[in-house]
């Protein structure tokens, strides 16, 4: 079961992010990573947003068979880069 927090739920009517999105991210995320700071995974996924498409960000957390996304937001390939690079996300799977 995939499950959207209360924060999460609130940006997708701040920043106008289509519902579908942030499973989306998740179910088909490009790269999969755990954040060390926050103990959060963190899946990256290229898709359209703001009429670009772009790396989107869904971190989640994972408890049993329920998933709970967090956030979801635009980022770039060079700060998903340094975050690898500077050791905060350790890289976990790619699938495709």
């Amino acid at each position: 079961m995939i499950r959207l927090s209360k924060h999460l739920r609130e940006r997708i009517v701040e920043r106008k992010i289509p519902r579908s999105l942030p499973r989306r991210i998740v179910k088909r995320a490009q790269t999969v990573y755990i954040d060390k700071t926050s103990n959060h995974w963190v899946a990256v996924r290229n898709e359209l947003y703001g009429e670009k498409v772009r790396p989107m960000v869904a971190v989640f957390d994972k408890t049993g068979t329920t998933i709970t996304i967090i956030t979801v937001y635009p980022t770039n390939e060079r700060e998903t880069a340094s975050r690898v690079t500077k050791g905060r996300w350790i890289y976990e799977k790619a699938t495709n």
